[in-house]
């Protein structure tokens, strides 16, 4: 391995750590690179180049989303605290499997329950 691409690995380790706070919290690639302060282009060309950066990074751009199913989730089972609009609008809006299903009911089964979830659009 050359030293290009050494500092080439180092800067990726680098550049992942700064932005995935912002990727955690939900922010898209472009915006994250922003707040970190980090150059959008460069880190979108790796993504392009190199597949398990790329794979990391969708990882992290899932959290939140994974993170608002769960909630949503635990939203239904208390049947008497289920009043969640922000998962909803947090799932429509940025989940691509529950946007596709906005507008009509959505199946979801966890554990021996299975429950029909209706947005409310």
């Amino acid at each position: 391995m050359t030293i290009k691409q050494n500092r080439q690995i180092v800067l990726k380790d680098d550049y992942l750590t700064k932005i995935k706070p912002f990727l955690l919290l939900g922010f898209g690639l472009y915006k994250s690179c922003k707040l970190a302060n980090i150059p959008y282009t460069t880190v979108n060309n790796w993504i392009k180049d190199d597949v398990s950066f790329a794979s990391v990074v969708e990882q992290l751009s899932e959290n939140v989303n994974i993170q608002a199913r769960h909630k949503l989730i635990e939203q239904i089972k208390d049947t008497n605290n289920f009043n969640d609009k922000a998962v909803f609008y947090w799932l429509s809006n940025k989940d691509e499997d529950f946007k596709n299903k906005t507008g009509s009911a959505l199946s979801v089964k966890s554990g021996d329950v299975d429950i029909k979830i209706i947005s409310y659009k």
